[in-house]
């Protein structure tokens, strides 16, 4: 029982982290799109 819940845990975390990561990298890329048009 401990174990299932464990590994429902651990594969929402990691859901997360991709999402995380990703929202991280399009939010980044948007603002160094941004940031070579001022120049």
């Amino acid at each position: 029982m401990g174990g299932s819940a464990r590994d429902r845990i651990r594969k929402i975390e990691k859901i997360f982290t991709e999402f995380k990561e990703k929202w991280f990298v399009d939010d980044f890329s948007r603002d160094f799109d941004e940031f070579d048009d001022e120049f």
